[in-house]
């Protein structure tokens, strides 16, 4: 029997192959500086619990391919230095296992789509880092019941309104420029705060 590949790593590859498509039973993938095309494929990946993408020089679209919604095992996701990603697609409501989100320098992106991500109700850590055309936080976040850790940073956020996080442990609000007003009410967990 074949043996199963269930983690995969490409680093500093300018021309990966598009055959790592059929690995289907990969559970970690890591695409750090390279531009592999992000095809409809990616749905194949129904046992991925970990992807991180992280310098793509280009490759993934304004808008990330439908077949996102189809990682349903996924944990932990990061999007970091992406080039012209402008949202997250409304599929990502399906990623319902999520628990880990972070989006950082993407100098493009500009909306988290809010019924969509309001959905991902066992997030525990959200990272929106470096995002500065992102001016709204998603109005949903109240669903975000198990979110321990929130960092907001160098966005164009103007308001942020946080009440009943319940499980909300440390929050880190620094360098928005364009912020106006913080309100922060029933965090009754709250151990740490950088504004």
């Amino acid at each position: 029997s074949t043996p199963t590949v269930i983690e995969f790593n490409i680093f500093n590859d300018v021309n990966p192959s598009s055959s790592i498509y059929c690995l289907k039973d990969l559970q970690k993938l890591q695409l750090i500086n390279t531009n592999l095309t992000i095809l409809p494929d990616i749905k194949n990946f129904q046992n991925l619990t970990s992807l991180v993408i992280q310098t793509d020089y280009g490759s993934i679209d304004q808008h990330l391919p439908s077949g996102f919604g189809q990682l349903i095992s996924l944990l932990n996701l990061k999007l970091s230095n992406i080039k012209n990603l402008e949202d997250l697609p409304d599929e990502i409501k399906y990623l319902i296992q999520l628990q880990s989100l972070t989006l950082e320098n993407i100098p493009s992106f500009n909306k988290i789509p809010d019924e969509s991500i309001g959905k991902l109700t066992k997030l525990n850590t959200l990272n929106l880092i470096d995002l500065p055309n992102l001016s709204n936080l998603p109005s949903t976040m109240i669903n975000f019941q198990l979110l321990r850790q929130l960092e907001i940073t160098k966005t164009n956020i103007t308001n942020i309104q946080l009440d009943t996080l319940t499980s909300l442990n440390s929050l880190k609000i620094t360098s928005n420029l364009m912020l106006q007003t913080v309100q922060i009410r029933n965090l009754p967990l709250l151990q740490s705060l950088a504004i």
